[in-house]
């Protein structure tokens, strides 16, 4: 019941990110400069939420405990949050804007404060390496069948029924999933009376080799997913020439060789460490990516490079929660105190960058190569702007990823001194 909170955290950001920058540019026509500043401020306030919401979640002290309440109180505004995106009641641009950028900012808020304090229960709840494999496979099952619920039938439904009909489906099955999760949820740490100032806590966290680390290899995860989602519908309509059931078709074997993976990559980083099987998944990630450069609309070639892009995803889906939870217990022993919340918050933060990277590089690309939201057929400019977005850029973040695992302390011996003594 607790995994079930995958479908319910993925369904409202898959369509957030894949679908919020096609929304907003191409369809409502909001200037690629207004996007680009609200996604900068955006940026802003999530440097602020993430670790701030993380501190209280871990200073909570109620009888129901420290995640629960928060997961209760902000899931129905969460929900209606996810609907209210996508049926904004202006079109003039200065009016848009200012619609645009508070309803992410609201989106933002609420998203953090809820799936902050249901992520911060894996750690807590499962603490060997084989719950956690076991926990996280089956969570991740749910977040693909989110994608595929969010991602991969969006198009179908914003192309039939229209885009408000979208945000109502996100809405509905955010509000009843996450709802149903909480059955599962069971918080079995119990905090001391003080808890660190959330100065010292911040500090600790950022000075902390093994999660600085491994924050900017998540980073680069987030930021590969993002930007191929954000950019696939370019990539479908302009590239391709493609319609939109195309584009369901493409993001529906994508997502499905993803789901298909997840058990060799879990059984991969039980077998090995969490680390090894990330470092493979972003080398496979470089090769897979860099192929959009060159494919063209045929079919055989597409599904090929689909099924090895779904490879190098699962792969990168898998690894973030189960690196994370060893850096969490390395704290512990560290500090005496777990401090989940905290270690999520600045997680979130980190990853959430990768929206405002995001945005600035899909903006800063299209302009330069003379993408024009007006034209039906963009020139051939635009349309290699587009493959770069696909092939080079994610290609580039996981080699900043390979670079980052590299670096992370918590591998070889020390990660499995680190096991056993959390296993015992």
């Amino acid at each position: 019941m607790w995994s079930l909170g995958g479908l319910a955290s993925t369904v409202p950001y898959v369509i957030f990110s894949g679908f919020l920058t096609y929304f907003y540019i191409d369809i409502m026509k909001l200037p690629l400069i207004y996007y680009t500043i609200g996604m900068v401020v955006f940026s802003i306030w999530n440097a602020i939420n993430d670790p701030l919401f993380g501190y209280y979640s871990d200073k909570t002290r109620t009888r129901w405990g420290r995640r629960v309440p928060w997961i209760m109180i902000f899931t129905v505004p969460l929900g209606i949050v996810s609907w209210l995106i996508w049926i904004p009641p202006f079109s003039e641009a200065g009016l848009l804007f200012a619609y645009f950028l508070a309803i992410i900012i609201l989106f933002d808020t609420f998203y953090t404060i809820v799936v902050l304090n249901w992520t911060a229960l894996f750690p807590e709840m499962f603490q060997t390496i084989e719950e956690r494999t076991k926990a996280n496979s089956l969570r991740n099952i749910f977040v693909m069948i989110g994608t595929l619920a969010g991602l991969a039938s969006a198009p179908l439904i914003y192309s039939t029924y229209g885009w408000g009909t979208l945000g109502a489906v996100s809405a509905i099955l955010t509000i009843s999933t996450f709802l149903l999760s909480l059955v599962g949820c069971q918080e079995v740490y119990i905090p001391k009376d003080e808890a660190i100032d959330f100065m010292s806590g911040l500090r600790y966290t950022l000075i902390n080799k093994s999660f600085l680390t491994f924050a900017l290899f998540s980073l680069m995860a987030q930021f590969t997913t993002d930007m191929l989602t954000a950019v696939v519908p370019f990539y479908n309509k302009y590239v391709f020439g493609w319609s939109e059931n195309e584009l369901s078709i493409i993001l529906f074997l994508t997502i499905l060789t993803t789901i298909i993976v997840f058990y060799p990559w879990a059984t991969l980083q039980s077998r090995t460490t969490p680390r090894t099987a990330a470092i493979l998944s972003c080398i496979w990630g470089v090769f897979s990516y860099t192929l959009f450069l060159f494919i063209y609309p045929q079919w055989p070639i597409v599904i090929a490079t689909l099924i090895l892009t779904g490879i190098a995803l699962g792969g990168l889906i898998v690894a973030p929660d189960v690196l994370i939870s060893y850096v969490i217990d390395e704290d512990e022993i560290r500090t005496g105190e777990r401090r989940e919340g905290m270690y999520f918050g600045v997680h979130g933060f980190v990853i959430r960058l990768s929206t405002i990277l995001q945005g600035i590089i899909i903006s800063a690309v299209l302009g330069y190569f003379g993408y024009n939201p007006n034209l039906e057929v963009q020139p051939e400019s635009a349309i290699l702007g587009i493959r770069i977005l696909m092939g080079v850029v994610p290609a580039t973040a996981m080699v900043i990823g390979i670079l980052a695992l590299y670096l992370h302390p918590i591998k070889g011996e020390y990660f499995h001194k680190l096991k056993n003594l959390k296993s015992g």
